[in-house]
Parts: structure tokens; C-alpha cells; sequence
């Protein structure tokens, strides 16, 4: 670098007195010459130039030596800019709430049911898994003139037949499971309808005539049926036409009723006189445009008040 520097300043100093040697004298001669010898002692100016500019070179060498050895700094520390890779934060996925446990079966404490008219039954319901989350039961019937059902599974026998109820799923309709249902009359609807029977019977077998003596064939009919029993006035069938006709125990309220049951299947109305009442009781009906009565404890009809009134 300091050779370099040299030499173009030398360079430099040349190339200025070959300039100046080259110039054409702008003073006269005279001047000139005298110049000349005014300078002969001295060194020329071209001359000292040179000098000049070779000691200027030389110098100038050393100078920058030693300004180089003094204003050398050490190099500035590189610094290498690191890779940063820019990372992406995953967005915090939201906490999932997990689905609710379905309703997978259902089982039953019965799948069979037998009732009679106005009796109720409850099958027990179990709903797996345990841990479902919706139980809820909904109760159909198929025939609800058969057996009516509530909501919560209670199965009520409304008249003789058979059914089917069934209880499906909330959360789940292809869930469900049925119950076979059969209803009978109860006991007491069964001894009635025996009695209803006997008492068409009775209607049928009476014979043409008037209204008076239809009627009281139909009051001497019944009263042998109670003739033929025991008088009572206690327990569970004295008082009803089934007490009459098949128990064999009655008093004049079951007879009244009995022989009511055969006028109805003979298509009279009547009314039941001292009905509920510690007193003699018969049937008062209209007979041939009259008011009249009809006793099925004596077996007669007549027209007019009954003689015990």
C-alpha cells in the first residue's frame, strides 16, 4: 500500500516539471536571461520540485508508515446476524365436552300383564347403561279402550280384551320394549253380567199380554228365585240381582234390583222406591198408561200405590 503511494506521488512530480519545461516564456528574452542568471547559484525551481517531490515521497513513505502504524485500529468484531426462525404457536384447541351416554336397552320387571276392569299394574323399568343421560320413559297403548297407560308406566284395565303397551325411549326412539295386556271383568263385573244374563233369560221366556200381566210374570219369576233362597240383610250380595239369582241370599232391596234388571231387558223404565232406606222397597213403572208398582219379593204388580205406603 505505502509502495503504491510512492509511486504515484512520484509520478506526480514528474509529470509537474515536464510541465513546466514545456511552457513557452511569456517575458522577453532579457528577462529571461536575466532570470537565469540570477538563479544560476540557486538551485532551479524544476530541480527543487523534483527534490521536492521525491523527498515529499520519501517522506511522505515514512510519514504514512508511521501514520499507519499509529492510526491502525484493529478491525471492527464482525458480528453474525443469527437465524431467528420465527415460530408458530399452536392456538390452544378448546376443551371438548363429551358427548352424553345414549340409552342402549331397555328391560322390564314384567312383559306380561293381566288385569281386571279398574285394576292398575306398574312394570319397573331399568334403562342401560346405567350412566345414560336421558332416561325418560314414554308410554303408549295400542288399544286404550283396552288399558289406558299413564306417563310414568301405570297400566289401568278399562274393559275386557287384550293389548299392547309399550314403552319407548326419550333420548332414544329405536329403544323400547312391550308389555302383552290382557284385561278380564273383575269379580264383581262378572257376577253382574252372569246376573244380566238371567235376567234376559227371563225377559225372553215372558210371555204376550198387557202391560199388568207381563209385568207380573216377570214379578213371580223373580220372587221364586228369592223364595227359594235365604232372606239376609248383611254381607256383599243380598242387595245386588246377583244375590237373587245365583248367591241364593237376598232381601227386598235385592229383589227390587233383580226384578228392575228384568224390566230394563224388557224395555220398561222404572224406579226404585225407599231405595238405601231401612224400609220396604219395590219398582213403581208406568203399566198401560198408568202408574202402578211391581214387588218382587211377593211377586206381584198392580196399578195404583203399593199397599204398604
Amino acid at each position: 500500500m505505502l509502495a503504491k503511494k510512492s509511486a504515484a506521488a512520484l509520478a506526480a512530480a514528474l509529470f509537474l516539471t515536464s510541465l513546466l519545461l514545456s511552457l513557452p516564456g511569456c517575458s522577453r528574452p532579457e528577462d529571461r536571461i536575466g532570470t537565469s542568471q540570477a538563479d544560476a547559484s540557486a538551485p532551479s525551481k524544476t530541480t527543487s520540485a523534483v527534490e521536492s517531490a521525491a523527498e515529499s515521497s520519501a517522506g511522505g513513505t515514512a510519514g504514512e508508515q508511521t501514520a499507519m502504524t499509529m492510526t491502525t485500529t484493529p478491525a471492527a468484531p464482525t458480528t453474525t446476524a443469527a437465524t431467528v426462525t420465527p415460530t408458530t404457536t399452536a392456538p390452544t384447541a378448546a376443551p371438548t365436552t363429551a358427548a352424553p351416554v345414549r340409552v342402549e336397552g331397555i328391560t322390564l320387571s314384567t312383559y306380561a300383564v293381566s288385569l281386571t276392569v279398574g285394576q292398575s299394574k306398574m312394570p319397573i323399568v331399568t334403562m342401560t347403561p346405567e350412566n345414560a343421560a336421558d332416561k325418560g320413559e314414554i308410554w303408549t297403548s295400542s288399544d286404550t279402550g283396552v288399558a289406558a297407560v299413564s306417563s310414568l308406566g301405570n297400566i289401568t284395565g278399562i274393559a275386557a280384551g287384550s293389548c299392547t303397551v309399550t314403552v319407548t325411549s326419550h333420548d332414544n326412539p329405536a329403544v323400547s320394549a312391550v308389555v302383552e295386556v290382557t284385561v278380564t271383568r273383575s269379580v264383581r263385573d262378572e257376577q253382574d253380567r252372569q246376573a244380566r244374563e238371567i235376567a234376559q233369560q227371563i225377559a225372553d221366556s215372558i210371555g204376550p199380554g198387557t202391560d199388568l200381566e207381563r209385568v207380573g210374570q216377570a214379578a213371580q219369576i223373580v220372587s221364586g228365585y228369592y223364595q227359594r233362597g235365604i232372606h239376609k240383610e248383611s254381607g256383599d250380595n243380598y242387595y245386588r240381582p246377583y244375590g237373587v239369582f245365583i248367591a241364593g241370599e237376598s232381601s227386598c232391596a235385592g229383589t227390587t234390583r233383580a226384578l228392575g234388571l228384568v224390566l230394563e231387558c224388557m224395555g220398561y223404565s222404572w224406579e226404585h222406591v225407599n231405595e238405601n232406606q231401612w224400609a220396604h222397597q219395590w219398582c213403581r213403572l208406568t203399566m198401560d198408561g198408568q202408574t202402578g208398582w211391581a214387588d218382587g219379593q211377593i211377586g206381584l204388580a198392580y196399578y195404583g200405590d203399593h199397599p204398604w205406603v
